[in-house]
């Protein structure tokens, strides 16, 4: 019963402290990624446009009166982002929410989100692995879409890669962060590549992130955008084969700061 006991006390103690552990590493990245909003930004209003848009809504709706489709996006530490487009008529709500879809996900670019608020409900656990330090975190509720998260460090505190998975898929968003001269000494994230992985076929989409310095901070000016599915033939294996590619480009300008 003593000996029970000891390792029980012994177990949680190491619990413990590979939690804390995990969080102190999460918590490090969170401060030390780019973020306007962290370096005193209060609220920005820009402009965004996606290439080819306009042409490609004139040539699949019916609406008529169509100018020029961009977005004015306001953002605000205490109200977060608003989306507005503009060049179409009054009415048509489905359609204009359906554009604002296609830009929403793209904002985080701007002000990323903390990792520790994506996986606060999961319990984790590290260990190094040729010198990188991978973080497994366990949806133990077994209430969640995904199950298992798991978190890979590379020796300096940058974030490499994320691998979520759920039943029947597995989703790897891989991060390319590097330290610019205008970054105040915080890791830039110039690339984003997410591949959803499902029996033999892999969709994925390969995100590239130019700055442009506003004032005391920078924020991205153009998103270059490759969409691409292919089969997948075994593990590793060079067999595979494109099946489509679509690729896209969004530009932001009229950068406002406060």
């Amino acid at each position: 019963m003593t000996m029970r006991i000891l390792f029980l006390i012994i177990f949680f103690s190491f619990s413990a402290v590979a939690a804390q552990n995990v969080d102190i590493l999460v918590n490090r990245f969170d401060k030390n990624l780019y973020n306007p909003k962290n370096l005193g930004l209060q609220k920005l209003t820009f402009e965004a446009r996606i290439a080819g848009l306009t042409q490609s809504l004139k040539a699949k709706t019916i609406i008529e009166n169509i100018h020029e489709i961009y977005f004015e996006v306001k953002w605000s530490n205490k109200t977060g982002f608003t989306l507005n487009v503009v060049g179409l008529p009054q009415g048509f709500k489905e359609i204009k929410y359906q554009l604002k879809m296609l830009l929403a996900d793209k904002l985080y670019f701007f002000i990323p989100l903390k990792i520790k608020d994506t996986i606060k409900d999961y319990q984790g656990t590290a260990k190094k692995i040729d010198g990188k330090t991978h973080v497994t975190m366990i949806d133990t509720s077994n209430e969640k879409n995904i199950s298992k998260v798991i978190l890979v460090f590379d020796r300096r505190g940058r974030l490499n890669t994320i691998d979520s998975y759920a039943l029947g898929y597995r989703t790897k968003t891989t991060m390319t962060l590097e330290k610019e001269s205008w970054s105040r000494k915080k890791w830039v994230l110039n690339e984003l590549l997410i591949e959803n992985i499902q029996s033999n076929i892999n969709s994925s989409t390969n995100y590239q992130v130019f700055y442009k310095k506003v004032g005391k901070f920078a924020f991205p000016e153009t998103i270059d955008i490759l969409t691409e599915v292919k089969t997948v033939v075994g593990k590793n294996s060079s067999e595979s084969k494109v099946l489509g590619q679509v690729k896209s480009k969004i530009t932001f300008s009229n950068f406002k700061s406060k």
